[in-house]
């Protein structure tokens, strides 16, 4: 009795092992037919540049975007000395 048992244990086992087996089994995916080849036709126009705008206007704009960068810097430059002439007072 112990022995039949003993063998319905281990055919259990390893029918189980096997089912485990073929699961892990990889298979190669379908083919994929070809896509159809498609044409692509870009219409020829003639490029068209843009004119840029020669105005004195514009080039004060650019001088003054520049002038507000620095300016910029110089109020954080002086921002952190106040806050480090603030943080020794402190310290005193």
């Amino acid at each position: 009795m112990r022995k039949l048992l003993t063998w319905a244990l281990a055919a259990t086992f390893l029918l189980s092992l096997e089912g485990g087996a073929l699961a892990q089994k990889e298979e190669a995916p379908p083919a994929t037919p070809p896509a159809p080849a498609v044409e692509k036709t870009t219409p020829t126009a003639p490029a068209v540049k843009p004119e840029a705008p020669a105005t004195p206007a514009a080039t004060k704009a650019k001088a003054k975007a520049k002038k507000t960068k620095a300016q910029k810097r110089k109020l954080a430059k002086k921002k952190r000395a106040k806050a480090r002439k603030v943080k020794k007072e402190a310290a005193e």
